[in-house]
């Protein structure tokens, strides 16, 4: 889901959300990622995993690099908290705007353009398989790929929802400001 806000503007609104078991996608072979293989491992290291990924993913498509942005990881991790205390997967858990963690960390505050993407697996699966699953995804491959996006911030864990069971979410942040 992206969100552009511009003052005396309108919203301009595209969701996608990704509800499958990543544990057969094939991996993609490229420039090695630290633990993008890694079907387990410290939280942090996962999410680099898939910073790193990332980055591959837009050199390929020629678009610049994102640059870490604290507020949006923490944004991530708002986020995940969200999406398990309210218990279901959705951009909008417990009814609040998809950015409204953006807002919470001062990210997403006057102009602004915003991009989630959002996956849950089974808690074997790979950064690897995280990322060509979004990059498999017309609408997450967008906000992967958007050039207005310039900073990001990815967030996961293993929680347990009513309507899956156990599994491993992620939470990746994109944005810009004017």
């Amino acid at each position: 889901m992206s969100v552009a806000v511009r003052p005396a503007a309108g919203l301009t609104l595209a969701a996608a959300l990704l509800l499958c078991s990543l544990a057969t996608a094939a991996p993609a072979r490229a420039a090695q990622c630290s633990g993008a293989d890694a079907a387990g491992g410290p939280a942090g290291a996962r999410a680099a995993a898939v910073l790193c990924l990332t980055t591959q993913a837009r050199s390929q498509a020629h678009r610049a690099a994102l640059r870490g942005a604290a507020a949006l990881k923490r944004s991530a991790a708002l986020k995940v908290d969200s999406i398990e205390r309210c218990g279901t997967f959705t951009h909008t858990p417990c009814g609040s705007r998809m950015w409204a963690p953006m807002a919470r960390t001062g990210y997403a505050r006057g102009c602004f353009s915003v991009g989630e993407n959002l996956a849950w697996a089974d808690p074997g699966s790979t950064p690897r398989q995280i990322v060509q699953a979004w990059l498999d995804s017309p609408q997450h491959r967008a906000n992967l790929l958007d050039s207005r996006f310039r900073d990001t911030g990815v967030a996961n864990r293993v929680v347990t929802l009513s309507d899956t069971g156990r599994v491993e979410l992620w939470v990746q942040h994109f944005g810009s400001r004017c």
